[in-house]
């Protein structure tokens, strides 16, 4: 038969192992090592747990910051002869951006978005006061969306770009597409309009009317801007 031996592992006692010192003091010390090797485990198994609990809050922080902005991207919103593109914009804001019929969809839609436009939209139309001046880019994006969709047209392919067309980069989170315009002093003057927040100064609007006169009777769009700036 072969002597039981009882090792323990995380001290290297072996308390079947003679050595020059009382037994009772061998199996104390090996009591003692045990205890530590335990008290070792425990707190490595403490730790595991505390890292993977990190983890977890980690992954679900980031979960929830993909779920805000991760699925932010391109926001096409196709009208009569024109497009506006913005950047940066996420699937929910982007469809309660282009609800004509509840303007205040962005208050909640929006809320946090990164787009810097849509965000002075909703600082304004989810303003406590309601007298407060609203966006005539959003204005007039709204007019030419609600024109569109009442008309059921749209040009093909009307937020693709084309030779001929007048494509404006206003900034690095908005875009404008006009078709068949051309790169040009129209398109130039395009630029002022659809970008400002205030109704376009006498400059803006004199050099949009005189650049844009016959562009506005190729172009839907074009047109309706200029019905309001210009045939007043």
């Amino acid at each position: 038969w072969l002597k039981p031996r009882v090792l323990i592992l995380c001290s290297g006692f072996d308390l079947t192992e003679k050595r020059h010192v009382p037994a009772m003091v061998r199996i104390a010390a090996a009591i003692l090592a045990l205890s530590l090797c335990c008290m070792a485990s425990a707190a490595a198994a403490d730790a595991e747990a505390a890292c993977a609990s990190c983890a977890d809050a980690d992954a679900s922080g980031l979960l929830q910051v993909s779920k805000r902005h991760g699925d932010a991207g391109e926001c096409a919103t196709p009208m009569t002869a024109s497009c506006s593109i913005l950047y940066d914009v996420t699937q929910t804001c982007c469809e309660a951006a282009k609800n004509v019929t509840n303007p205040t969809a962005i208050c909640a839609a929006c809320e946090g978005t990164a787009n810097h436009w849509i965000a002075e939209d909703v600082r304004q139309d989810c303003a406590a006061d309601l007298q407060a001046q609203k966006s005539f880019r959003r204005s007039v994006l709204r007019t030419l969306q609600s024109k569109a969709q009442a008309q059921h047209s749209s040009l093909p392919l009307v937020c693709s770009e084309a030779p001929g067309d007048c494509v404006i980069q206003v900034d690095t989170q908005y875009r404008a597409i006009f078709k068949g315009v051309g790169q040009n002093a129209c398109c130039s003057s395009l630029k002022p309009v659809i970008s400002t927040v205030e109704t376009p100064n006498s400059t803006v609007t004199s050099a949009f009317c005189s650049g844009c006169q016959e562009a506005a009777d190729g172009n839907d769009d074009v047109n309706s801007l200029y019905q309001v700036l210009c045939a007043a």
